[in-house]
């Protein structure tokens, strides 16, 4: 399983997209998580829903850490 840590603005948690990831991830590791946010989403993955909500409108792209 591969983790990287991604920074995004506060502004898009409640986009439909990652409201939906949010969701699932809540629903399998409890609502109890301390500390970051853990998204059960492929990396991959994850990073083509951010480049969707980008090209929908909003204007600044999210810093991607290693």
């Amino acid at each position: 399983e591969t983790m990287e840590r991604l920074t995004i603005p506060i502004r898009l948690i409640n986009h439909p997209s990652l409201a939906h990831l949010l969701d699932e991830s809540a629903a399998e590791l409890g609502y109890n998580q301390q500390g970051l946010l853990r998204i059960l989403c492929d990396v991959e993955e994850f990073k083509e829903v951010l480049d969707r909500i980008y090209q929908c409108g909003c204007r600044s792209s999210p810093s991607m850490h290693m």
